[in-house]
């Protein structure tokens, strides 16, 4: 591993120098790309994109901000470097700047797979001069996503009206019509890109607010979850909600992966969570988190009430 991160990062040194020597410019690019791809999809992830990436107020639960890059980490069992931070909870001041500038610094750390949940929200949310200028800049974050050479992980646009009056005002959500418009371009352009993957992350938290069991591949939560994976603005996840999303992320990771000699890993959402909390010396208590050494006997996952999925066959 030792070597092999110092043969990347003199490839990366010929790159810089490549304008300098005719002709090998190419050649430096190609053999750049050939160490990259000998790196799993999991092994340098790259997050970008707005609030909910950036973990906005799970301060409250766990004293400070934990982005979606940190429960990540906690959900990978193999040897991987840290999963990058690029997304940032004042995205929705100025999208397009804030926009560049992230897929600029994903770009600059050569990411084996991109993680832009909410990355596409703000081009699309917010207010806008007309309808018409939501399909624009939407067109400009694709356009962006749609520059990266490694896979790249979104989610279609989650109706986000549960969250006027407290988050978001009126003016800034899509009309249902427009929304539904917004989310049928996004798709046709998904199937456009070989490398850009769905996150079915809009379907679940549609069936969440309508007070439905939720599942994935590898785990289900019983039926009114919401509050334990909502915040009360009704727009951004709680610390188990951010759990929730690496999972998402995780199983979306292990579809594409095909690797079936190892798991790398870890669907267990409440582990996930608890190992942050954990890490900053907190534990999970049905009263709240609470210091470790303040907390006798933490429950155990069984107590906590989400159960286990079962995969058929396994």
């Amino acid at each position: 591993m030792h070597r092999r991160h110092l043969l990347q990062s003199f490839l990366l040194a010929l790159t810089l120098l490549a304008p300098a020597i005719p002709g090998q410019q190419a050649q430096t690019q190609t053999a750049a790309k050939s160490v990259a791809a000998q790196d799993p999809i999991y092994f340098r992830l790259a997050v970008i994109g707005a609030s909910g990436s950036a973990g906005f107020n799970t301060q409250y639960e766990v004293e400070e901000d934990v982005p979606l890059a940190e429960f990540l980490s906690h959900g990978l069992r193999l040897p991987h470097e840290e999963p990058l931070n690029f997304s940032s909870s004042f995205f929705f001041l100025n999208p397009k700047p804030s926009g560049e500038s992230q897929v600029k610094s994903a770009k600059a750390v050569r990411p084996t797979a991109v993680v832009a949940l909410d990355f596409l929200f703000w081009y699309a949310y917010g207010t806008k001069k007309n309808p018409q200028q939501r399909f624009e800049d939407l067109e400009e974050g694709m356009s962006l996503l749609g520059s990266f050479r490694c896979p790249v992980f979104v989610t279609t646009l989650p109706d986000m009206t549960p969250a006027i009056g407290t988050m978001l005002s009126r003016s800034q959500v899509p009309k249902p019509e427009n929304l539904a418009k917004l989310n049928q371009r996004l798709l046709e352009w998904v199937d456009d890109f070989d490398h850009v993957h769905l996150v079915p992350m809009t379907q679940f938290l549609d069936d969440l607010r309508a007070g439905k069991a939720v599942a994935t591949k590898h785990f289900a939560w019983p039926k009114n979850s919401e509050s334990r994976l909502l915040q009360r603005d009704h727009l951004h996840p709680t610390v188990e909600g951010m759990g929730a999303l690496s999972l998402l992320v995780l199983e979306a990771l292990d579809q594409l992966d095909g690797d079936s000699t190892a798991t790398p890993y870890l669907f267990q959402p409440l582990s996930i969570r608890d190992a942050v909390a954990a890490h900053r010396g907190l534990a999970w208590t049905p009263r709240g988190y609470l210091p470790q050494d303040e907390v006798q006997a933490a429950p155990s996952e069984s107590e906590q009430s989400p159960v286990e999925v079962q995969e058929s066959g396994s």
